[in-house]
């Protein structure tokens, strides 16, 4: 356990998450986050889902220097399409590797780590050692004078922490999944670790109301449940807003397809409702169902995946594939609806926070969704439904009935949920909890 775990206090919460309309936003000139950005700096293990790209790049902007680690192993980095040369120049026999650089002017530190296979789980001991290295050197040349802050979105980390050793002055946990349905044959070893997580950790954050409410039930007291946040994924903030206001360029992509346009982006398997899709793209014949993600090319007899075929084999219906972030922004605000239509029946479903939650929101676009917990949580903005008869039902009612108004308080929500402002209420309520348990903070200038 960390100097910071020690001799904690409940002064930083509530004894529940709570939402970001709950968790405050920092005051520039607030003591507490004046010192805690002047004197602290944040190392994130790690930044290899684009949800946690968004976030933590924004720790820049707010003053905060900041190293973004994406690790994978051999096999995921041949997936990405990396050449097998690159290999011998990153950390894999434990050599020279690329130079963490800064990304851009404004932009934080990074650093790409292409490790053997079982870095993270089987050999972490041993796995860990090249981030661990790469994390030290970065501390020492860029933020020698400041405390380092550890954000782990794994429970693995936890290896890496120890491996820091007092490098580390605190520690959060940053859950945006569970974990357990991503290797269901560790599932206990995996709760066994995010409980040591959540007991070690001076803040937990999950991303989900139900994500969060789990973890805090790891929590030792109820005192304890303080430190456990709700936050949810945020609207990107370099996308912007409403991109496809008046005068703005129709993607390539989309021209001459008839509408309406009715989108999904995401990953496009077992957690998608196909046979909702399939009704949709019949009732709306005359218009353009189109998906963006990538489709493998199998042939299994999984149910849904004969329904995706089914689906994909409509003349109405366009896969685009897999597209950069700049596109899929355009897009999205291109659209005349956006989808969410997760099978309400997932476990992995129940526990998430969509991405493209916020990304819809951001895009001004009327969005319709199954009605998940974390979809609920946006009543009122966006469409829900519980069938796929409501489900036709709300999307022809985004293209009949959608407003200016509706529009306005849909960027009002994304705006109040960015990425920086997101960032802003996790590492505010990280400093309150820093002056909780050191209130001499603001004087210290030792690095750790």
């Amino acid at each position: 356990m960390n100097e910071l775990a020690r001799g904690r206090t409940a002064e930083v919460t509530n004894a529940s998450p709570r939402g970001p309309e709950r968790l405050p936003v920092p005051e520039a000139d607030d003591p507490t986050w004046t010192a805690f950005r002047n004197h602290w700096a944040v190392a994130v293990a790690d930044v290899g889902w684009f949800t946690t790209d968004h976030l933590f790049r924004e720790a820049a902007a707010l003053g905060i220097p900041a190293l973004l680690l994406t690790c994978l192993d051999w096999r995921n980095a041949l997936n990405r399409g990396y050449s097998p040369r690159r290999f011998l120049t990153s950390p894999v026999g434990w050599g020279r590797g690329e130079q963490t650089r800064a990304d851009g002017p404004d932009g934080p530190w990074r650093r790409e780590l292409i490790l053997p296979p079982g870095w993270m789980k089987r050999f972490p001991t041993l796995g860990m050692r090249p981030i661990a290295w790469t994390i030290g050197a970065w501390k020492r040349r860029i933020a020698p004078q400041r405390r380092l802050a550890l954000v782990i979105t794994y429970p693995h980390y936890l290896i890496l922490r120890d491996a820091l050793g007092s490098l580390v002055a605190g520690l959060v946990y940053y859950g945006v999944d569970d974990y357990r349905l991503y290797w269901p044959g560790a599932a206990a070893a995996l709760e066994g670790l995010e409980r040591r997580a959540v007991a070690e950790s001076d803040l937990v954050a999950g991303a989900s109301a139900a994500l969060a409410e789990r973890l805090a039930g790891y929590s030792p007291s109820e005192a304890d449940r303080g430190r456990v946040i709700h936050l949810p994924h945020g609207h990107p903030s370099r996308w912007g807003q409403g991109e496809a206001s008046a005068g703005a360029a129709v993607p390539k992509a989309l021209a001459g397809l008839p509408r309406p346009w009715i989108g999904l982006v995401g990953t496009l398997g077992d957690r998608v409702d196909w046979p909702l899709l399939e009704r949709l793209a019949d009732e709306f014949a005359g218009g353009s169902l189109i998906l963006v993600g990538r489709i493998d090319d199998d042939h299994a007899s999984a149910p849904w995946r004969v329904a995706r075929r089914r689906l994909l084999a409509r003349s109405n219906v366009h896969p685009l594939g897999w597209q950069e972030q700049s596109e899929v922004a355009a897009l999205n605000a291109a659209f005349d609806v956006g989808l969410i239509p997760y099978r309400l029946d997932d476990p992995f479903n129940q526990a998430c926070c969509p991405t493209k939650l916020l990304d819809g929101l951001g895009s001004g676009r009327p969005l319709v969704a199954t009605a998940l917990p974390e979809c609920q949580r946006h009543a009122g903005l966006i469409g829900l439904a519980r069938d796929a008869e409501e489900f036709i039902a709300e999307v022809r009612r985004a293209l009949e009935e959608d407003s200016p108004k509706a529009r306005a308080a849909r960027l009002e929500r994304a705006a109040d949920w960015s990425c920086r402002r997101q960032l802003l209420r996790l590492l505010g309520a990280l400093a309150k909890q820093v002056e909780a348990n050191r209130p001499t903070l603001a004087d210290d200038r030792l690095a750790g």
